[in-house]
């Protein structure tokens, strides 16, 4: 297991990119959390249905969004996204079923919400 320091904002909130179902939205989510408290927040979501369709208004925190409301963007900014999540120094969470969602923490372990269905 690898032993990467998660990347926070400076005042020790966890970092998350978020991968809105299969690529359809990419975001950066300021989580207003230290780590302990997303993975405990994370753990605690009884269902995904409730914030795959909009999460940047269902979870808290602050979102930044790659994509404009018509799905346009800047090449740049989902270039460096991904070059973020290649990094592997981001939390990340792809976020759309019940059977599919996750949180990735740095270190590679996957956390589950409450309501995960393993399909």
């Amino acid at each position: 297991m690898k032993t990467t320091k998660p990347v926070v904002d400076g005042s020790g909130h966890a970092v998350v990119l978020v991968d809105e179902e299969y690529g359809f939205r990419h975001h950066l989510w300021l989580t207003g959390m230290t780590p302990e408290k997303l993975e405990e927040f994370w753990a605690s979501i009884q269902n995904m249905k409730d914030h795959y369709t909009d999460c940047t208004k269902t979870l808290p925190g602050t979102w930044i969004s790659v994509e404009a409301e018509d799905r346009t963007y800047n090449k740049s900014d989902l270039d460096l996204w991904h070059q973020c999540k290649d990094d592997g120094q981001y939390y990340y969470a792809h976020l759309h079923w019940e059977d599919d969602s996750s949180l990735k923490a740095p270190d590679g372990r996957l956390i589950y919400h409450a309501g995960f269905e393993a399909s």
